[in-house]
């Protein structure tokens, strides 16, 4: 098996004229992702063909446009906030899947516990979920100049360790991915765009911003 083409961050423009799909993500600090290098490889060998087709990184929204950098700031801000109570630390925890209807793409990997708990605390993510399994947009969260931007917000996000298409649909069988936290993590803009050759599912460009440190954790943390 072949793996699929694909790009990293890229620090250059988009290369060619196809649809892009934007969103907003989450990336922790790289040194809390190692182990994950050997998880990819251990789900590309099983069949996982999309497990090097996304960065290493959390959508927490599918936008239309890019948030500007005010509202990165506050972005960042507003999920230090929802450590408070660990500390500062975010943590994995099963994995899981997220889809997005409006690029198509499943997300696989673990899900992160902040969010798994605010998303039943209507104080911090708005928990009532529409058909298509998404929920709007949380104003505690995203900010308010940004809420005509968000397609669609993922209510309990998790990192990206694959692309999954139907012929993973067994991937509840597969092992759990490495158990790892972070306090050190950044938010960006990321554009995606199908590549012109390869596997439709999985061989995409993409295209991250500028890097948008989460607030230093305090347990006074001031508001944006």
């Amino acid at each position: 098996m072949n793996t699929p083409k694909h790009a990293h961050f890229s620090p250059h423009k988009l290369s060619h004229k196809r649809e892009v799909s934007r969103y907003i993500i989450l990336v922790p600090h790289r040194d809390s992702l190692k182990p994950f290098a050997d998880y990819r490889r251990r789900l590309f060998a099983a069949g996982f063909s999309g497990a090097h087709s996304f960065p290493l990184a959390a959508p927490l929204a599918c936008v239309s446009r890019r948030f500007s950098e005010n509202e990165l700031k506050e972005l960042s801000v507003n999920i230090r906030k929802l450590t408070e109570n660990s500390s500062g630390k975010i943590s994995s925890g099963a994995n899981g899947i997220v889809h997005c209807q409006k690029s198509g793409l499943s997300f696989f990997g673990p899900r992160f516990d902040v969010f798994s708990q605010g998303a039943h605390d209507p104080s911090l993510l708005q928990s009532s979920l529409s058909q298509s399994g998404l929920f709007q947009p949380s104003e505690n969260i995203f900010p308010k100049t940004a809420a005509a931007k968000i397609i669609s917000a993922f209510p309990s996000p998790l990192l990206c360790a694959s692309l999954l298409s139907d012929k993973n649909a067994d991937f509840e069988q597969f092992e759990q991915s490495p158990p790892f936290s972070f306090r050190s993590g950044f938010v960006a803009n990321l554009a995606v765009r199908p590549l012109p050759s390869g596997d439709a599912h999985y061989s995409f460009e993409w295209l991250a911003g500028k890097q948008h440190w989460l607030a230093k954790f305090s347990r006074k943390i001031v508001n944006y």
